[in-house]
């Protein structure tokens, strides 16, 4: 609810309709309805939309308290007028090397935008939460279970995936190319016989170099 409207309103369910959130502080952010919110973004940022942790409804761009529970309720021609927010189409969960799932990654797609999300398994808010610097590998456990076999290391959970399908055991990093602390993350690999299979462009290639320098004296 908004202490300054008359009108009490059920946080969680604005919350429902808010649609995929991330977490700013005490604030869930998300699209505003009223406005062409996130344009300039194209899609993959700019939520001014907010709901705080004590029920407060408030759109930092301005729009009316009144204007924005009557689009988040109203019929979706008042929705259209917005840039589409990111729409969640896959969970990728991430296991622990005893298969227990410790966390989950969202992927939000809007046109050619991607973006992803974290939560701890359960919530229902994409608000983050997830110690990174320690969850291991995507796949990691199943590498635990085939200890003879020779490991992939790819760029994404999508091709990670992609590979399992055709019955090859991969694995991948949560961050793709941008990471270069690997904790002890890489430590599953140790006296494996490992491919590295790197997107084709340079950001891939040069993550395939960092990850080589990582294993050396590691992996085979």
């Amino acid at each position: 609810m908004n202490a300054a409207q008359p009108d009490l309103v059920d946080r969680a369910e604005i919350l429902s309709l808010m649609g995929a959130v991330k977490r700013s502080g005490s604030w869930l952010l998300g699209y505003c309805p009223v406005h062409k919110d996130g344009a300039k973004h194209n899609g993959s940022g700019g939520q001014s939309l907010g709901l705080s942790d004590a029920g407060v409804l408030k759109c930092f761009a301005g729009c009316e308290f009144k204007d924005i529970i009557e689009a988040l309720r109203g019929p979706s021609s008042i929705r259209n007028l917005n840039t589409s927010p990111p729409a969640l189409v896959k969970v990728y969960q991430y296991r622990d090397l005893a298969g227990a799932v410790i966390a989950e990654k969202g992927r939000f797609e809007a046109g050619a935008q991607k973006t992803f999300k974290w939560r701890k398994p359960g919530a229902d808010a994409w608000d983050g939460g997830v110690d990174l610097k320690t969850i291991a590998l995507y796949g990691a456990w199943m590498a635990r279970e085939r200890p003879t076999e020779q490991i992939y290391v790819v760029e994404g959970e999508k091709t990670c995936e992609s590979c399992w399908e055709q019955g090859l055991l991969a694995v991948t990093h949560h961050g793709g190319a941008s990471v270069k602390d690997f904790g002890h993350t890489l430590d599953i690999l140790r006296d494996r016989d490992v491919l590295l299979w790197p997107d084709n462009d340079a950001p891939g290639r040069s993550h395939k170099n960092l990850i080589q320098a990582r294993i050396s004296g590691i992996a085979r």
